[in-house]
């Protein structure tokens, strides 16, 4: 059997020849003109006058497999909501010709030393209703509990596929996705991923989603940006992917950009169901049934399931932007709502006086994750991660 996690491809950041410029991975799109658009997943220095400085020397190369062309260079820098010394951008390469098969930046008095990137092009025929972006997962983290029950639990509600991001990871995680990837019956690909943390918010993870989602756009409908810790219910006896395309269909697909979900906070310091503490492996999704009555404004720590039609700069709690003609839908948290299990000591909620989650007296019970305990305890993941505990 294998003994290392099988990787989608060799994707990883490579330092453009322009310096402090680092690229990740293209997509291309062709218009009415014939003209191809590349989308180049980049990270740049934030400092606006270096990176100006440099943008004004770039070119584009492509390669189409028999020859290499030049083409200008533009930019769109993504929105944070987090800043550090690097930013994500999308570096654009407007170019005519065959279809292209990778792309580097340099300038036009420097052909050598290029760093290629692979392009993937077009959009293909969607094979799934519904993918999930999983992290990055940061080299220390090691909760596999969680890992576990965030794989059972969506993988029951129809996410066909997971796109990974993975920087190099401690033994157990290696163990339980490559378990997953070998027994688990779970479509998954994983992507290296390794950036300067020092320099990049949140170890890079709006270059993350922006790669994810248009990776997706490849072979799914929709896709889902949600940590482990996070989880989306739906309110009818239906599953995550149904209850998507109910709301798509009533929206009207060709109208749909994205569906906003609503956030409410299942903390920690509440108090925990007694009567499942000796399940095994407890899940925090069954173990934590308060939360707060009411949930957080829209936008606020919220997150989304976007048409990756219409998706064209994703963020963390929702879509930026959106193709021409596309909204984003308030889904009400009486239709789906996201539980978020985490500790919630000195947590603000900016939007409610007084701003401390846990001033508030106002909580319920709520166990409506209960009604998925049985498919996801005998789920592939739950097993993998039995087989990892008990060494067999």
């Amino acid at each position: 059997a294998a003994k290392n996690i099988t990787y989608e491809d060799e994707s990883e950041f490579v330092e453009a020849a322009v310096k402090s410029i680092f690229s990740y991975s293209a997509f291309s799109t062709r218009n009415n003109s014939g003209y191809w658009y590349i989308d180049v997943v980049s990270l740049v220095p934030t400092k606006a006058e270096e990176f100006s400085a440099k943008m004004s020397a770039m070119v584009c190369y492509v390669d189409t497999g028999n020859s290499t062309f030049t083409s200008p260079a533009s930019f769109r820098i993504i929105r944070e909501h987090r800043f550090g010394k690097s930013a994500t951008v999308f570096i654009t390469c407007l170019y005519n010709g065959s279809q292209p098969q990778k792309v580097a930046l340099g300038t036009a008095n420097l052909r050598s030393n290029l760093r290629w990137v692979n392009v993937y092009s077009g959009r293909n025929v969607p094979r799934t209703t519904l993918s999930a972006c999983v992290g990055p997962i940061y080299s220390r983290y090691r909760k596999l509990s969680l890992m576990a029950n965030f794989f059972s639990y969506y993988t029951a509600m129809g996410v066909e596929h997971y796109h990974v991001y993975l920087e190099e990871p401690v033994a157990e995680v290696r163990a339980l996705l490559l378990e997953l990837q070998l027994q688990g019956n779970v479509s998954m690909s994983v992507h290296k991923w390794k950036v300067d943390t020092d320099a990049t918010p949140i170890h890079g993870q709006m270059a993350a989603i922006q790669d994810c989602i248009y990776r997706s756009k490849l072979h799914s409908k929709y896709v889902l940006n949600v940590d482990f810790d996070e989880y989306i219910v739906p309110s009818r006896n239906e599953t995550l992917a149904e209850a998507v395309i109910r709301l798509a269909h009533s929206t009207g697909e060709d109208k749909l950009g994205s569906l906003v979900v609503p956030n409410w906070m299942f903390c920690y310091e509440y108090p925990a169901d007694g009567l499942v503490h000796g399940q095994v492996p407890l899940l925090l999704s069954h173990s934590l049934t308060v939360r707060e009555r009411n949930p957080w404004v829209y936008k606020t720590r919220s997150k989304y399931i976007a048409s990756t039609s219409a998706a064209t700069i994703g963020g963390v709690h929702f879509v930026w932007e959106h193709a021409p003609g596309r909204r984003e839908v308030f889904v009400p948290s009486s239709e789906l709502a996201m539980n978020h299990y985490r500790t919630c000591c000195g947590l603000e909620n900016l939007d409610v006086k007084p701003t401390l989650v846990l001033s508030h007296s106002d909580i319920v019970r709520d166990d409506g994750m209960l009604r998925f305990e049985q498919r996801v305890l005998k789920s592939r993941a739950i097993v993998a991660l039995l087989k990892l505990v008990r060494g067999n």
